[in-house]
């Protein structure tokens, strides 16, 4: 069973946006620099070390059980330069100190302001969007489309968003999960999906190029009989 805990790094006295770079999600932004991006992430537990995926050139992340609190940090692969494409957080509560949907938007309105889309399902599923431009700025309008890009295949459950996913959606949503009484849970996501695109596009070219320069393997002659 989790504790429920505070919201760190989304109350007052954070900025979210940079002239530099943009929103921020635990103090790592879209673009940041793996190693940079790894320390910040660090300095959130003293006791817990920031493990990196399977593939250490996809990723890292830190795991504090007893907070519910996981987090994952996704960047580009070789041949590009390994920077942040994406942000992960879930948080979860304990069902005897659920987590006031009211305190979760105050905290998130403090830091990123008004939303630009939202839909709610009941009293218990909310998902917000804050939508930017190129250059990290908010945006007032979006094609609700867009909210479809959360979805695990935006191009089937979306109804053909896919393209327009890949080709503009930089946002930060968030989605919570939970009772009239309070929020069970909330996924948090800061993603440029161009950039992963771009960057697995690259890296596609990459191997294809490598397979194709590879030595054949040598064929063995024929047996005599």
């Amino acid at each position: 069973m989790f504790c429920s805990v505070a919201l760190p790094d989304t109350v007052a006295g954070q900025r979210a946006f940079s002239a530099s770079h943009g929103p921020d999600l635990l103090g790592i932004y879209i673009g940041m620099p793996a190693d940079e991006a790894k320390v910040e992430l660090q300095k959130h537990s003293a006791d817990v070390y920031v493990q990196y995926a399977a593939n250490a050139a996809e990723g890292f992340g830190l795991s504090l059980a007893s907070q519910g609190d996981l987090i994952s940090v996704s960047t580009t692969q070789p041949p590009s330069a390994p920077v942040v494409w994406r942000i992960d957080r879930t948080q979860q509560y304990s069902n005897q100190k659920l987590l006031p949907l009211n305190t979760l938007l105050d905290a998130l309105h403090q830091k990123y302001g008004k939303e630009t889309l939202s839909r709610t399902r009941d009293a218990g599923h909310t998902e917000l969007y804050w939508i930017f431009d190129a250059s990290g700025h908010p945006r007032t309008q979006a094609d609700p489309g867009l909210m479809e890009c959360s979805h695990p295949r935006p191009g089937a459950e979306g109804g053909g968003m896919y393209p327009q996913c890949i080709k503009e959606f930089f946002g930060l949503y968030v989605i919570t999960n939970g009772t009239a009484q309070g929020v069970q849970s909330y996924t948090m996501v800061l993603v440029s999906d161009p950039l992963e695109v771009q960057s697995t596009q690259a890296t596609e070219v990459k191997k294809a190029d490598e397979a194709r320069r590879a030595p054949r393997p040598q064929t063995a002659d024929a047996p005599k009989f």
